[in-house]
């Protein structure tokens, strides 16, 4: 997997590499985070990990869904690894009384 654009929400890898993503709450969160891969939905486990399928889906796209409990200093840190290569470090924080936020990962599969 590599990073693509400078942006470690873009990201680049071969057909069948594993994909790790793991997340950890920080400051006045608990974890409380929702997953969006390619259209399949849910909790997210700890770790997320999926194999990438040109044939299936390319791009394909992975969207976390974060929830705050509290009124404000709350943060995630994301890390998503490849089999080999580069890892995307990407942190979500809680500003003011957010609920919630969220971010898209792209995985153009070569």
């Amino acid at each position: 997997m590599k990073i693509r654009n400078n942006n470690p929400l873009d990201l680049e890898a071969p057909d069948g590499e594993e994909i790790t993503v793991t997340v950890q709450a920080g400051g006045t969160t608990g974890f409380a985070v929702d997953f969006d891969l390619d259209g399949t939905a849910g909790p997210m486990p700890t770790p997320l990990k999926f194999k990438l399928n040109k044939a299936a889906n390319d791009p394909s796209i992975l969207v976390l869904f974060f929830t705050f409990q509290g009124n404000g200093g709350g943060s995630y840190s994301i890390t998503v690894t490849g089999q080999q290569g580069d890892t995307s470090l990407y942190t979500v924080v809680q500003f003011g009384n957010q609920a919630s936020n969220s971010v898209a990962y792209t995985f153009d599969v070569v």
